[in-house]
């Protein structure tokens, strides 16, 4: 994450440091407003389907990769160390619900080396709770800025599966970057109000998840959870 900040605050310090900011007009003190986002998140994992000695079974290693829209708001306050730079923390306060997915694992036959059990349905969904960011803002004169941050959720697994087993929840922890536009806009006799529009770029860390409640020893190993989103807010300046 440090690397990143050091990144940004180079590339963009030029046109950050600019004397467009030579002004006498006081620096507010935090920002505060509200944010819709909407945008594709990614995800790619390897369930490993093993029995209660820990060997594979016959249903072996699945793969799965899914994208999934996500459409959320957001509030947010930002605290500002100057005219460029701002700490910012963004929070959701309702949940990510995300689709049912179901499954079939079919069995394998005697003659093809398995055990010749039924087919296996199952049904798997997940939820993000408490998603949170923060992050440093670098904002340029012309209204252009930049941002760099990390940001954490609670995954909640909720899933239907044959054998009874079930997964945990975990924490999901990541950094996120992003850039966009701010103008301020008038409404009535209020001042301070503003409008912006960005894109982010988000990528979680790793997990891995052991199946628990049955005797197989299932494992699934999530390697790149990521998405892509946008998002238009409205604040105002204190």
């Amino acid at each position: 994450m440090k690397k990143i900040i050091i990144t940004l605050a180079v590339l963009f310090g030029p046109l950050l440091g600019t004397s467009s900011f030579a002004m006498e007009l006081p620096v507010p003190k935090f920002t505060a407003g509200i944010s819709g986002h909407a945008g594709i998140l990614s995800a790619t994992g390897k369930e490993f389907l093993r029995n209660g000695e820990g060997t594979l079974s016959a249903q072996g290693v699945k793969s799965k990769s899914r994208d999934m829209f996500i459409g959320y708001g957001t509030i947010f306050g930002e605290v500002y160390i100057d005219e460029r730079f701002r700490i910012g923390y963004d929070y959701a306060p309702n949940d990510l619900v995300g689709d049912t997915v179901t499954g079939v694992h079919a069995s394998k036959t005697a003659a093809q080396g398995g055990t010749g059990e039924a087919d296996r349905t199952q049904k798997v969904q997940v939820t993000l709770t408490d998603l949170n960011t923060a992050y440093l803002a670098f904002h340029s004169p012309i209204g252009v800025f930049v941002k760099a941050g990390i940001i954490q959720a609670h995954l909640i697994t909720n899933e239907t599966l044959d054998s009874g087993s079930q997964y945990p929840n975990a924490d999901l922890n990541g950094y996120t970057i992003g850039a966009g536009y701010e103008r301020p806009i008038s409404l009535g006799d209020a001042e301070g109000i503003f409008i912006r529009g960005e894109i982010n770029q988000t990528v979680f860390e790793k997990i891995a998840l052991n199946a628990t409640g049955s005797e197989n020893t299932n494992h699934i190993n999530i390697d790149d959870i990521s998405g892509t989103n946008a998002v238009i807010s409205i604040g105002k300046n204190f």
